[in-house]
């Protein structure tokens, strides 16, 4: 049985980094991950730029 859970990753690069950095976050949680679903994209602005990516993602895999 997969356990699914939500995390935002963060990237000062992209997007897919935000999702990569989402991802070893939930392998860090002792999570061995399967898949992944992109919930939503968002970004910080600072002085006209994008200063930072962020991922909202559904993770699913079997605790280790």
């Amino acid at each position: 049985m997969f356990e699914i859970i939500e995390i935002i990753g963060t990237s000062s690069e992209n997007y897919s980094a935000a999702v990569a950095n989402a991802v070893e976050q939930a392998g860090a949680q002792s999570m061995d991950v399967h898949f992944v679903e992109v919930l939503q994209q968002h970004g910080s602005v600072r002085n006209g730029k994008i200063s930072e990516y962020q991922a909202v993602v559904k993770v699913a895999g079997k605790r280790k």
